[in-house]
């Protein structure tokens, strides 16, 4: 339980989702108050993270100017989804999405709202948006990242609905556009999952190469594998 709590909380943190990770961070001082989390104590984390959450609760509190402009709007948006209010920031999306007030980025928090309300089929239509988008953009660093948000929002979105395919050609196209360890390890997970033995282990060994920090997790996932693979001629007599 704790081990589970913690590596939540870390994913709440990289994922800066304020809310959830204060609560992850209460729940974990609980069960195990001497745990450290990103190389803090975690009743100094669960301090931290309560100011940070009133901080944006007070924010949000705040009306909005009438004549407020479009980085006004992104600042609202992103403080509502670090709250976990998804249904809130939906409603300042939604009018981005198209028309006059249309912004690229809506696409991306759109799907990514909706993956956290747990709604795969609409998230997924947010991701798919954006990629589109982006595809008939001149490249950029700003078309890169949207792309890589896209592929992996699809992908999640595609595992949720059982897509397998979907979800393979989703990383695979992530490793093409950006081929870093951390989406290798994915599409090695991806492959394992769908019990491709020899794809998967072909990417963590590729993850590692890239990145020697990867090195524990692909060395327990090729253990893994190899036990996997050697049950399938294990025959009960």
């Amino acid at each position: 339980m704790a081990e589970s709590l913690e590596k939540g909380l870390a994913e709440s943190l990289g994922g800066k989702r304020i809310t959830l990770a204060w609560k992850q961070c209460s729940q974990l001082r609980r069960l195990d108050p001497t745990a450290t989390v990103a190389a803090t104590d975690l009743a100094t984390l669960e301090s931290t993270l309560n100011d940070e959450k009133a901080r944006l609760e007070q924010e949000v509190r705040r009306p909005m100017p009438r004549n407020m402009n479009m980085a006004m709007i992104g600042h609202r948006i992103t403080s509502l989804v670090q709250l976990d209010r998804n249904h809130e920031a939906l409603g300042w999306i939604r009018p981005m999405m198209s028309g006059r007030n249309f912004h690229p980025i809506s696409l991306d928090y759109y799907g990514l709202c909706q993956q956290r309300l747990d709604k795969p089929v609409e998230s997924m239509r947010g991701y798919e948006r954006s990629l589109k988008h982006w595809e008939r953009q001149t490249d950029s660093p700003a078309k890169n990242n949207a792309m890589i948000s896209a592929y992996k929002g699809i992908a999640f979105a595609a595992r949720q609905l059982g897509d397998r395919k979907l979800e393979e050609e989703a990383y695979q196209s992530l490793v093409e556009l950006n081929p870093t360890a951390e989406h290798h390890f994915l599409l090695a997970t991806c492959f394992k999952e769908h019990q491709k033995t020899s794809l998967a282990a072909e990417n963590a060994q590729l993850a590692v190469q890239l990145d020697p920090l990867y090195a524990d997790q692909a060395e327990s996932m090729l253990l893994q594998l190899s036990r996997d693979h050697f049950s399938c001629f294990l025959v009960p007599r």
